[in-house]
C-alpha cells in the first residue's frame, strides 16, 4: 500500500459529525419582525446593571444594521445631535455613511451621554473603555 491509499482512508476511531442543514430547513425567515425588535429592545432594558446602555445598544444595532464591532467602536464625535444624525464607519468593506437618528434614538443617547461624560465611546464597558464585541453580543446572557 502506498501513502496515497492511506490518506484517503479515514482513521480508526474517527467520528464523522452530521452536516448542518440550510437555515431554510430550521426557519422560514432570516429577519425579525418589527414587533420582535420592539420586544428585544424592551428586554435589553429590563435586566442587568447597564439597562440604558444595553437598550440603546440593541436599538442602534437593529436600526442601523450595525455589527457588534461597528457598534462598540461608535464614538461621541460621530453623533451629531444638532443635525439628528450619526456617522457610521462600516467594517468588512461595507459602505460607511451618515444615517439619520430618529426621536427615540436621540432620547436614548442623551442620557447615555450624561451618564458617561468623559468617555470617547458611546457604549462604555465596566472600566470606562469601549465595550468589547463579546460584551455587545452577550448582553442577553447577563443578569
Amino acid at each position: 500500500m502506498n501513502s496515497q491509499d492511506l490518506s484517503s482512508q479515514p482513521e480508526k476511531n474517527t467520528v464523522l459529525l452530521p452536516r448542518r442543514k440550510n437555515n431554510s430547513v430550521y426557519r422560514s425567515r432570516e429577519h425579525l419582525t418589527p414587533d420582535e425588535v420592539v420586544r428585544l429592545v424592551e428586554a435589553a432594558g429590563e435586566r442587568g446593571r447597564h439597562r440604558l446602555r444595553d437598550r440603546t445598544l440593541v436599538l442602534m444595532m437593529f436600526r442601523h444594521g450595525l455589527r457588534a464591532g461597528e457598534a462598540v467602536n461608535l464614538r461621541w464625535d460621530a453623533v451629531m445631535f444638532d443635525s439628528r444624525s450619526i456617522s457610521i464607519n462600516r467594517l468588512k468593506n461595507g459602505l460607511s455613511g451618515v444615517h439619520p437618528l430618529q426621536a427615540d434614538e436621540l432620547e436614548a443617547l442623551m442620557p447615555l451621554r450624561q451618564r458617561y461624560p468623559h468617555s470617547f465611546y458611546v457604549f462604555v464597558g465596566e472600566r470606562g473603555q469601549s465595550m468589547t464585541t463579546g460584551a455587545a453580543t452577550s448582553w442577553g446572557d447577563r443578569s
